[in-house]
């Protein structure tokens, strides 16, 4: 699982200086909070820094998690991701029928939704949310 570290971006009149990504692993940018910090998850090893970047490492609350979650167009993407898988079997008019009849159809239909929903989960686990 990935670590979230966060930083404040700092720039000259030629640089924004980021992140030097892990050799082993990778680095991706989730966020900007509103107080300004970058939001990036840490797979791998961290290298020497640039000294204008300081990575401070997140301990996420559930504030935090739902802020980073709201802002960031890697989970939006998997959220995305989850409903097209959803839809590869079932229509929106699959979804009412199986609420309405029940049974079987309506078991299999929650199997598949349960099961597209854990793999979002896992992908944004592996992002350390």
């Amino acid at each position: 699982m990935a670590t979230l570290y966060s930083y404040t971006k700092q720039s000259d009149e030629y640089t924004t200086y980021l992140p030097t990504a892990p050799l082993d692993g990778s680095l991706t940018e989730l966020c900007t909070l509103d107080d300004g910090r970058t939001v990036v998850s840490v797979d791998g090893t961290l290298p020497a820094q640039p000294a204008d970047v300081v990575l401070t490492e997140l301990t996420l609350t559930d504030p935090l998690r739902a802020e980073i979650k709201a802002k960031s167009p890697h989970i939006a993407l998997i959220n995305a991701r989850v409903v097209e898988r959803i839809r590869a079997e079932y229509s929106q008019d699959d979804e009412i029928k199986a609420l309405r009849i029940g049974g079987d159809y309506a078991a299999a239909w929650g199997e598949h939704v349960e099961a597209c929903r854990s793999w979002g989960d896992d992908q944004k686990e592996a992002l350390g949310l």
